[in-house]
């Protein structure tokens, strides 16, 4: 395996020099910005930090410069919740030209020792040829800066072999001895997050002191080899949630293979699905069934076929939608009837449902759920009501009330999204310290919230979690840039909501047009009504502007249908009087559920709750999709 050479320091500036040990390699090249002579505190003392690159196979004749950059513990400073904030900027150019730039942000838990430095990971494509590569590493709480400047002569890599496949059979007596050490348990993925974008960071524990060197690869292809701890690797995943396999392996200091660890990203979560809409499972089935599957694919990719199966055997190729067939059963037996939908990458996933089970000929039904909020006349809260003051209608036909509560205490998903587009420069601060403020209120032990950031593209700042540490770190250190795509971020934070059950809110703040969007907004109202989640829209306007600064139309009519509010204000001081009033309209709502009486039909249900009392108006969604 190729790698660059690392720098000496010659007047400042760094040259190549001699090819070390990789274990060397974090221990070499420090270097950092010069403290002005005589200088008496006015800047800070730099960083210390090193430079690690090692060159990789890519794909379409390029390489992958994987590059680790290191910096004590001891020399960067804690956030108020124990988190190292750094942010790392890169540029690469030729010729004096610029040919790459990027900018990661690093959140690093303050459980890491002090002995250990903290590694900074990142990745690029280049293709073969000489490149200049400058790195800036800056510690958010203490100001303090470290520059890196590296001579990269990028050479072409050959693909790797593709990995050995374990088929699971037992090891031959001669070998047992040698495979044993590989089944031993010596480290441990951390779990990754439920959707796994952009660039994320993976950590593996140890279960032993005899780990030396930890490798990780994803999806066959071998990305890093992490020589000390602390064991973890950061992967740029790119903005769609893909499936991936991530794989670490561990070895001691003789190069002994100790065991692996490997998790799938995104299993679930990843956009991409296939469901049996035809036929209704509880049904009986007369010889010949129709079956009609619905694929579910990521934005750009394509879907290569759907195979139907009956009982493991084959049925159906179908090449294009509707995906559809007609098959014959062997019998009246209970039979399995199973699509597997794939994508031209490779990536499968499949459903299945049971034809004439024992329990056919039960009465479909649906539970459907309905998050309420009650206003008086003031469009003030309204506590203390029973189930019956309540009537619901669904395609103008009442249906009868199962089950009631009032939610004050259930458990709430909340998606706090927040626009870091440039126009939000000059109010991020007080942004940021409302949204704190509002999060500390809002969230309790129960509850699960998960903060996206966005400009050009949005992005999971922190995944669904209670921990108020961890929600005030992803606050921290906000930066403004790029344009704003609101349509896009807005649908990737419905996607999220998708993964979970129960009452959802998203809580969008956003002072701006959208100007980067791939969808559109036709798109983002149609997604709204299928994903039941209430939305609550904070649009910050200019009042000395003429022109339209914000799309209010849309802001305004994705929080009516949802059963959530839009709030417009012209100062980012109002922020805290808004936060409050949804935190309580959330926690004052009731939850009513009923089985549909439209059990079966798949188009749009209309919903419509109506009060006995005079004075008072219901909010919840206008409708659903079953």
């Amino acid at each position: 395996m190729s790698r660059a050479q690392p720098p000496r320091v010659r007047g400042g500036v760094a040259t190549a020099g001699a090819l070390p040990r990789l274990a060397a390699l974090l221990a070499l090249g420090v270097l950092g910005v010069a403290s002005p002579s005589g200088a008496t505190g006015a800047v800070p003392e730099p960083l210390a930090a090193s430079l690690e690159v090692e060159f990789l196979p890519g794909e379409g004749g390029r390489t992958r410069v994987s590059g680790v950059v290191a910096v004590p513990a001891a020399d960067v400073r804690l956030n108020p919740y124990g988190f190292y904030n750094l942010q790392l900027e890169g540029q690469v150019t030729i010729s004096g030209r610029t040919y790459d730039h990027f900018a990661y942000r690093f959140d690093v838990p303050g459980r890491v020792e002090i002995a250990a430095p903290l590694a900074l990971a990142f990745q690029r494509s280049l293709r073969p040829g000489s490149f200049h590569l400058e790195i800036h590493v800056k510690d958010v709480q203490s100001g303090r800066s470290a520059r890196i400047e590296r001579l990269l002569e990028v050479p072409r890599v050959a693909p790797l072999p593709s990995p050995s496949i374990d088929d699971g059979a037992p090891p031959s007596a001669s070998t047992a001895a040698v495979a044993a050490p590989a089944i031993a348990p010596a480290l441990r993925i951390v779990p990754p997050p439920r959707v796994a974008v952009g660039r994320q960071r993976f950590a593996v524990v140890p279960r032993g002191t005899d780990v030396a060197r930890v490798d990780f690869s994803l999806d066959g292809r071998m990305l890093m080899a992490r020589t000390r701890p602390p064991f973890s690797v950061e992967i740029d995943l790119g903005e769609r949630a893909v499936r991936r396999r991530l794989r670490a392996e561990a070895f001691d200091a003789a190069g002994a293979r100790l065991g692996s660890d490997e998790v799938v990203l995104n299993g679930e979560g990843d956009g991409f699905a296939v469901r049996l809409r035809r036929p209704p499972a509880t049904e009986q089935q007369s010889r010949l069934v129709h079956a009609r599957a619905e694929v579910i694919a990521p934005r750009g990719a394509r879907v290569d076929r759907v195979e139907l199966f009956l009982d493991e055997r084959p049925v159906a190729v179908l090449a294009r939608a509707p995906f559809e067939r007609t098959v014959a059963l062997a019998s009246s037996s209970p039979t399995l009837l199973r699509a597997v939908a794939h994508l031209a990458d490779g990536t499968s996933a499949e459903d299945s449902v049971v034809l004439n089970a024992p329990n056919a000929g039960q009465v479909d039904v649906d539970l459907v759920e309905l998050y309420t909020a009650v206003v008086d006349s003031r469009g003030r809260p309204v506590r203390g009501l029973s189930e019956r003051d309540f009537r619901i209608f669904e395609e103008g036909q009442e249906q009868r009330l199962d089950r009631f509560s009032e939610v004050a205490d259930l458990p709430v998903h909340v998606a706090l999204v927040l626009d870091t587009s440039t126009s939000m420069t000059l109010r991020l601060p007080d942004v940021r310290r409302a949204a704190s403020a509002f999060l500390r209120e809002m969230v309790r032990p129960h509850d699960e919230v998960t903060i996206v950031t966005f400009d050009d593209v949005p992005r999971v700042r922190v995944d669904f979690t209670h921990d108020p540490e961890m929600l005030a770190n992803g606050l921290e250190g906000l930066q403004a840039r790029g344009g704003t795509a609101l349509y896009d971020s807005i649908l990737f934070t419905l996607d999220l909501l998708q993964e979970v059950r129960g009452q959802r809110v998203l809580v969008l703040l956003s002072d701006g047009l959208d100007e980067r969007s791939g969808h559109t907004a036709d798109e983002v109202r149609e997604l709204a009504r299928r994903a039941a989640v209430t939305l609550y829209a904070i649009g910050i306007v200019d009042g000395r502007s003429r022109a339209p600064t914000i799309d209010r139309p849309l802001l305004e009519r994705l929080a009516e249908e949802s059963g959530g509010r839009s709030y417009f204000v012209s100062r980012t001081s109002e922020l805290d009087d808004v936060y409050a009033e949804i935190e309580h309209d959330v926690r004052s709502r009731y939850l009513l559920a009923y089985y549909s009486s439209h059990a079966g039909e798949t188009s749009f249900r209309l919903v419509d709750v109506k009060l006995g009392q005079p004075r008072l108006a219901a909010r919840t969604i206008r409708g659903y999709y079953p």
